[in-house]
């Protein structure tokens, strides 16, 4: 491949990633709500893109379950089912527990990195942006389940997340829930720093229930 086409393959995936940010923001904004059809010449027009890279950004979509594709006649915000929230957070549960489980010694390091992704939870939260306090949320988690050091479970664990993001936009507007969200990583990092795994998996499990309680509670199927 010549230089010129390496360039243009790296400016189309750079384009098609700015694409994919841009719908996944208007999801989790609830610009574009559940069962909405996705426009793309609407679209395309509003981002100042191409269809190429737009079609490109719905696919890559349509694999994190942020849409749906129906044939004949385009893409589709999902809708939020029940049955499927209880399996995301069934597998989440179950592979959750493990990489803390394994979680290692309280390291200095690890415990600097989750005080400033809590603190950037709490601004977020502070600002009323979802986008940012699900961003600020998931470095949070991240950094704890990472450190397991167990990468193959924790790619697996990173697309039950996607698919699972707009079930968490659907429930983070609720400013207690924000407020009960940043409390709640603060005793799991105080678990941490004791060395105390036991009481970090009981905050851990109680955390993720409550995710899944206020969502649940949001559907109707």
């Amino acid at each position: 491949m010549t230089v010129a086409a390496e360039q243009q393959d790296a400016s189309v995936g750079q384009t098609a990633a700015r694409a994919v940010q841009a719908l996944r923001n208007r999801i989790l904004n609830r610009e574009l709500l559940p069962g909405q059809q996705v426009r793309q010449a609407d679209l395309a027009e509003q981002l100042g893109l191409s269809r190429s890279p737009l079609r490109e950004a719905l696919r890559t979509l349509e694999a994190e379950g942020l849409v749906r594709h129906t044939a004949n006649h385009g893409y589709f915000v999902a809708h939020l089912s029940r049955r499927e929230l209880e399996q995301i957070y069934l597998m989440r549960r179950l592979l959750e527990t493990e990489l803390l489980r394994r979680a290692p010694a309280p390291d200095p390091a690890v415990l600097d990195a989750l005080r400033t992704a809590n603190r950037a939870v709490s601004s977020a939260v502070d600002r009323a942006s979802v986008v940012d306090i699900l961003a600020a949320n998931r470095d949070f988690h991240f950094t704890f389940l990472e450190a397991a050091g167990l990468d193959v479970v924790m790619r697996q664990v990173e697309k039950l997340w996607n698919l699972s993001e707009a079930y968490r936009a659907a429930y983070i507007w609720a400013p207690e829930i924000r407020r009960r969200i940043v409390r709640e990583h603060d005793q799991m990092i105080d678990a941490y720093a004791r060395g105390d795994i036991d009481a970090l998996l009981i905050v851990a499990d109680h955390h993720r229930g409550a995710a899944e309680a206020a969502v649940s509670g949001l559907l109707f199927d």
